[in-house]
């Protein structure tokens, strides 16, 4: 395969109206290098499925997260006999994606994390906020009428679960890969 680093994949399988994201990055020990993103729109998840267990069977994947809310749940059951121990379900929650966030936002301003010119990526990285509601409630949210798929495929490829948590009880501003990545 051609990498030094190891391999580690993300997968989000969404509704139908959003697209199904599988990624794959290489860690070495300073950077993260995404080498890989398939996205499918509209595709069954059988296809997906072989496509997955295709590369997972090819490379030296070590571990594949996958987000296991709602249909991802029976995703994570179906890929368990053929991945076993590779295989990661991660619920997403506020607390875990905004621990994946903060993750990945600590990547990019760094400057550990190496990405392709992909609009749609950068575009859905910008667009990821996290917000505090008046119930002073934390959600992590997307503009309107914006997928952030891609995004969240990268992000659980990147998480490692002992991401640090923001302390700020304050509106924090998570979006802006933009500017970071304008170094690159």
């Amino acid at each position: 395969h051609g990498c030094s680093g190891q391999l580690y994949a993300g997968y989000v399988r969404a509704a139908e109206v959003d697209s199904a994201v599988f990624t794959i990055v290489e860690r070495n020990e300073n950077s993260v290098v995404l080498r890989h993103t398939k996205e499918w729109k509209k595709t069954t998840y059988p296809e997906q499925r072989a496509y997955i267990e295709t590369f997972m069977g090819g490379l030296p994947i070590i571990k594949l997260k996958l987000d296991a809310t709602g249909v991802g749940n029976a995703v994570a059951h179906e890929l368990r006999p053929s991945l076993g121990s590779r295989l990661e379900e991660v619920k997403f929650t506020t607390s875990s994606k905004e621990a994946m966030m903060v993750k990945l936002r600590g990547l990019f301003q760094d400057k550990k994390i190496s990405i392709p010119n992909n609009r749609d990526l950068l575009m859905q990285l910008h667009d990821i906020r996290r917000e505090v509601t008046e119930a002073k409630n934390v959600k992590m949210v997307t503009m309107a009428n914006h997928h952030d798929d891609i995004a969240w495929s990268l992000a659980l490829a990147c998480w490692d679960q002992e991401a640090p948590l923001l302390a700020s009880s304050s509106p924090v501003y998570v979006g802006g890969f933009k500017e970071t990545y304008k170094q690159w």
